[in-house]
């Protein structure tokens, strides 16, 4: 993990928007394009029949 983030860290064209993305992804915190869909517990007011 250390060698990663330090090769990350040396690379002079990686933008800091990239970088941040990068160690996002070695931490397993990557960014979610799409979330999981989650059940409704319940109906709102405006779908009751």
């Amino acid at each position: 993990m250390g060698k990663a983030k330090a090769l990350v860290a040396e690379q002079q064209n990686v933008s800091l928007g990239d970088r941040e993305r990068l160690y996002g992804y070695l931490e397993g915190e990557g960014k979610m394009i799409l979330a999981e869909p989650q059940s409704l517990l319940h109906l709102p007011r405006r779908c009751r029949a």
